[in-house]
């Protein structure tokens, strides 16, 4: 297990889930609370708190139960000086300027619960906006949807840009524009046939499949690089691979192995970082029964190779290497959260944030380094 204390990171704080960087610093969550902090001061300034009950104030109190409860923003994005953060049932808009809470968008059901939001700026045939793809459990494969943002008086509201057919696919886990080839793709998961890559046109009037069929498709985020799309995948069922997507043939490539489900990275100088998840094997079905027995299983899945979120690099020559390793701790689970890394980088200040979770010695803790 790789000990922090010996590399080049520093430790930040407690509790402080890093969002995304503004010129200022980066912004975090802790506690129902939003903050900056400016690494040069080493310093963390109070934004703004969410309005929030009595009873998420309470839980947010103890580590366990705010993971049981999944109280920490799944995402977060800056657009046009406001931050949107992304929470279980909802995104809530807040003003940089006046450090105030100026929207909130409750979403269409209570179930869904964002993979990621993304920013969309100057891919032609598009308008900038924030966007996001629908994700919940969706065991009857009912219609998907894709919203995007409309600029209001003083906010910013979200309108239905798209909706897939039911039947097609459980849910989204990311969008990734690529200005290059003017689209956005569109991932897909998770059984092999909801499983695909999708490339969206014209504001997502134009959605059109370039694969599907296969856990090989199935992956949580993606990175376009000149004319290649490198993805992790996503399966704990299947061994995982980073693949590499050559845009101008459609060819893809194997790129390596890798030691476990995807569902965090970023992209840090050019450099790519993937971190696995340790999590284990999918249930049959979503009835109770199978649900109940899912989130006490502390059995690995057969496509994570062992008890370690992995941090994967990309070094000068591009290829990864396994920088880091990580054990889960003893809650680690459905229950209390897979282990796993967050990796937030901020190019103003150029230093890579991790953020861990449900990791042995490290869970909830925030270091950095600079690059």
């Amino acid at each position: 297990m790789t000990n922090l204390k010996k590399t080049s990171f520093e430790y930040v704080g407690y509790r402080y889930r890093p969002l995304c960087a503004i010129e200022g610093g980066m912004l975090c969550y802790k506690k129902n609370k939003i903050f900056l902090f400016d690494s040069k001061i080493q310093k963390f300034q109070y934004i703004v708190s969410l309005e929030r009950g009595l009873k998420s104030k309470l839980i947010e109190h103890s580590r366990l139960l705010s993971r049981l409860f999944r109280m920490e923003p799944f995402s977060a994005v800056v657009f046009d000086n406001i931050l949107f953060v992304a929470l279980r049932n909802k995104i809530i808009e807040i003003s940089l300027k006046t450090h105030s809470i100026i929207h909130e968008h409750f979403f269409r059901r209570e179930d869904i619960h964002l993979r990621r939001l993304i920013k969309i700026t100057n891919v032609c045939g598009f308008d900038d906006c924030v966007a996001f793809g629908e994700y919940f459990s969706n065991s009857k494969k009912e219609s998907v949807r894709i919203y995007c943002t409309v600029k209001k008086d003083n906010y910013y509201d979200w309108e239905l840009k798209f909706a897939f057919k039911p039947k097609t696919i459980r849910h989204i886990h990311s969008l990734v524009p690529d200005h290059l080839n003017k689209c956005v793709y569109i991932f897909t998961g998770d059984s092999d046939s909801e499983s695909g890559i999708w490339r969206a046109k014209e504001n997502f009037t134009i959605i059109e499949p370039l694969f599907n069929g296969s856990q090989k498709y199935r992956a949580g985020t993606a990175f376009v690089k000149e004319n290649k799309l490198f993805y992790a995948t996503d399966s704990p069922t299947k061994p995982n691979f980073i693949y590499e997507l050559d845009l101008k043939t459609n060819k893809i490539n194997e790129v390596c192995k890798f030691p476990g489900s995807c569902t965090s990275s970023c992209v840090a100088n050019d450099k790519l970082f993937f971190c696995s998840t340790v999590e284990p094997p999918e249930p049959k079905n979503h009835e109770r029964k199978q649900m109940f027995k899912y989130y006490l299983n502390k059995k690995i899945a057969s496509g994570i190779v062992d008890e370690f979120s992995h941090v994967l690099e990309e070094n000068e020559n591009g290829i990864f290497v396994d920088t880091m390793q990580f054990k889960r701790d003893i809650f680690a689970g459905p229950l209390l959260l897979f282990a796993r890394i967050i990796p937030v980088f901020d190019e103003f200040k150029n230093e890579l944030y991790l953020y861990c979770v449900s990791v042995k010695k490290y869970d909830g803790k925030l270091f950095k380094k600079r690059l």
